[in-house]
């Protein structure tokens, strides 16, 4: 295991010297609360705890801190592993500010969600330990946004399927960005099914909308059909993915030896016959100079006497 580290670390360094400043104050801001919780309680101060949210405590800063903070080291690993894949996949396509306000939305919401369950599990059993005893903390949360995040960019821009809004209503409707699709293919089917099953529950509750297929018959031109993943700002963004790839792509050939392409020598061949004259053919002057005594004649003028 000792031997791995050293070159675990240089492979960290080097991905971390590729990365914003944002990235890097994250990652810093990581190692050392990890060092001061060898000889502070950093999870009570910077974590959330469900009880110190509600009046008259108001602990709300943690809400932000809670996902910086890390007590063991599979925990620090972890978060300095995602924010290096985030600063490397996702902030060339945000932005270090988007990147930064993905962050910190991600964890206020694992910790206000986190602190609601608890909450909840406090009402149904009344015991305080839910309350003061829990300390919520950790990069998990922002893991998993970041795994949210990188698969939805596989096949599209980069917006969350439920908030998203456009011409259709909301939500990205396209099939790779079905929920079964985060699993593996040998549970996808019966994950499919619980997700299936689920969302028809939530139709009913009127949470969420069916999908339906919209056909415009009384369209000047032509049938027009509007189909889950098939509005135009979806294929502006895949467009605008497949011309970043072959800008790419054409980078790196461009240093490449020029060879003249067969199309090139053909064009110039059809110039030159072009500019080359024509001429004439003996059978065919024959031709022409036979044809025309045939039809001019030519006979004696009378005499004058």
């Amino acid at each position: 295991m000792r031997r791995y580290l050293p070159v675990a670390r240089q492979h960290f360094l080097a991905a971390l010297a590729g990365t914003s400043v944002v990235v890097k104050s994250l990652s810093a801001a990581v190692v050392l609360l990890y060092l001061l919780s060898f000889g502070l309680d950093t999870a009570y101060g910077l974590g959330v705890t469900p009880g110190y949210l509600l009046p008259p405590n108001f602990w709300v800063w943690t809400l932000l801190t809670q996902g910086l903070v890390e007590e063991r080291a599979w925990g620090l690993a972890a978060s300095l592993a995602t924010l290096g894949v985030a600063g490397r996949l996702l902030e060339p396509l945000w932005g270090a500010l988007e990147l930064l306000v993905f962050f910190a939305v991600v964890n206020v919401s694992v910790g206000l969600l986190g602190a609601l369950a608890y909450f909840l599990t406090y009402v149904a059993s009344f015991h305080f330990a839910y309350l003061f005893a829990v300390r919520i903390h950790g990069g998990l949360g922002f893991l998993g946004g970041v795994l949210v995040a990188l698969k939805q960019t596989m096949g599209d821009s980069t917006v969350l399927k439920v908030p998203q809004r456009h011409s259709r209503g909301r939500g990205d409707m396209s099939d790779h960005f079905a929920f079964a699709t985060f699993f593996p293919e040998i549970l996808q089917p019966v994950v499919g099914l619980v997700a299936n099953l689920v969302h028809g529950i939530l139709v009913k509750v009127k949470v969420c909308r069916k999908t339906v297929k919209r056909y415009d018959v009384g369209a000047p031109s032509s049938i027009t059909i509007s189909l889950p993943g098939t509005d135009p700002q979806d294929a502006e963004r895949r467009r605008q993915l497949a011309l970043k790839a072959l800008n790419e792509r054409l980078k790196r050939v461009e240093d490449q030896s020029a060879w003249p392409s067969m199309e090139d020598e053909e064009e110039e061949a059809v110039v030159a016959k072009a500019d080359t004259p024509l001429l004439p053919d003996p059978g065919a002057a024959g031709k022409g100079s036979g044809q025309e005594s045939s039809l001019i004649t030519f006979q004696d003028a009378p005499s004058q006497l």
